[in-house]
């Protein structure tokens, strides 16, 4: 699967597994650079989140997981369900708006709010 390549400038990583053969399902793990505030490596990742959902082989998968690590903590994590994903004109909300909320720490929650992205 072709991964985006500049997934975030700030990415020191990213892990994919494809399991659309077995579940349905793509799990992606994107490992931000902790000189990156949380809410604004969450915003990075959101944003590029949105260009893969659009690649053919991801159009297959029913649901993507998309996990936020910020050093060893998870800081966020969302389940897109891709039959709610619907590509539109502000890309944040595109993204979230066919989303569930698994996870948010409390300084990403805060960000969220205040840039009303979510």
């Amino acid at each position: 699967m072709k991964l985006i390549q500049q997934y975030s400038i700030y990415a020191t990583d990213v892990e994919v597994t494809d399991a659309i053969d077995i579940t349905e399902h793509i799990d992606v793990v994107v490992y931000m650079s902790e000189e990156v505030k949380e809410g604004l490596a969450v915003q990075h990742v959101i944003s590029q989140t949105y260009n893969f959902l659009q690649q053919d082989k991801v159009n297959e998968a029913k649901t993507v997981t998309v996990g936020v690590m910020s050093g060893n903590l998870r800081i966020a994590q969302i389940t897109v369900d891709m039959d709610k994903f619907k590509a539109g004109e502000h890309i944040i909300n595109s993204v979230l708006d066919g989303s569930k909320n698994d996870k948010m720490d409390d300084e990403v929650r805060d960000y969220v709010k205040v840039m009303e992205l979510w």
